[in-house]
């Protein structure tokens, strides 16, 4: 018994200590106040270093994943189709002949001010036993396209280790059914790896602050309680605040986006959704965002995280 309980501490503590050193790692190459306006972006299609089984697919879930959170910055940021229908068109379709393009012909092709690159360095998702892990490293560089010039390249590794630190043989079980399924188990390691980004990723849409007004919400509030866990059927509401007549929508991290708000009264926006059996929630943001007769868009994260237990 002292054996066992020994060991589950040296497990759990492990785990606490590489959940803590999890930490973005950003370079400014540059001073964000020589940056050009580099107000519209395009994410380009990640590479990948690493060969995996054949379906497995990382680069492409992180890179989704990444455009969901960067897209609630203050860029006017290229849809991820329609870059790739852009490329596609320019005679472009594998990510590493994307990566070489030169600059200009990339502005030329895409029509957008900045680019950024990713780069998917190590990715690996393992099971056995109550031991489950999924491993993501990265890189991201940010790229003016008219000065040629990159200003910010940013670095991290996301560790996620399921069931060793958790309390019932049932959770222990479930972590581990969940992580077998290799897309989710990435989703869930990007989506930690983009939230934690999303913190130290500069904003240039400050520094034309003056000639850009997006929509500012006023408050974004959700019934939901710190640590609450949901289950099928729960209802999320959601009500936001701000100038009158817009339109309102949230999203529920990268999975559920776009949910139509109404407004219930002047400058009050409502809107709800049923949580379903297939959505697998953890640890997601809920972001609202209102959006003027300009098409600027404002937006605000609520800090409160959706969790769904999967029973």
């Amino acid at each position: 018994m002292l054996i066992r309980r020994t060991l589950r501490f040296c497990l759990i503590s492990a785990a606490l200590f590489l959940s803590a050193c999890t930490t973005p790692d950003i370079q400014m190459v540059r001073p964000l106040a020589e940056a050009s306006d580099s107000s519209t972006v395009a994410v380009l299609p990640f590479t990948l270093d690493v060969e995996l089984d054949e379906g497995e697919r990382p680069q492409y879930i992180f890179r989704k994943v990444f455009y969901s959170y960067f897209s609630y910055l203050g860029y006017r940021d290229l849809k991820l189709e329609e870059v790739d229908r852009r490329l596609r068109k320019a005679g472009y379709k594998s990510a590493a002949a994307i990566r070489n393009i030169p600059r200009p012909e990339l502005k030329r092709i895409l029509g957008v001010d900045a680019v950024i690159y990713g780069r998917v360095i190590d990715a690996n998702n393992f099971t056995a036993g109550v031991y489950a892990e999924t491993r993501l490293e990265a890189e991201l560089e940010f790229w003016e396209l008219t000065a040629d010039k990159p200003l910010w390249v940013l670095d991290h590794h996301e560790i996620e280790l399921s069931g060793i630190a958790t309390s019932t043989i049932v959770n222990i079980v479930q972590d581990q059914l969940n992580n077998s399924e290799t897309d989710m188990a990435y989703y869930r390691s990007a989506e930690a790896f983009a939230v934690k980004a999303m913190k130290k990723i500069p904003d240039p849409a400050r520094l034309h602050r003056k000639h850009v007004h997006p929509p500012k919400i006023k408050s974004l509030q959700a019934n939901l309680r710190p640590g609450q866990k949901l289950k099928e059927g729960d209802v999320i509401e959601v009500i936001l605040e701000g100038p009158k007549g817009l339109q309102a929508s949230f999203d529920i991290g990268s999975a559920r986006t776009y949910q139509v708000m109404q407004e219930i009264a002047p400058g009050v926006y409502q809107g709800s959704y049923r949580i379903m059996k297939e959505d697998r929630f953890d640890r997601a943001l809920i972001i609202g965002r209102l959006q003027d007769k300009k098409g600027l868009i404002g937006k605000k994260i609520l800090n409160t995280l959706v969790t769904k237990v999967n029973v």
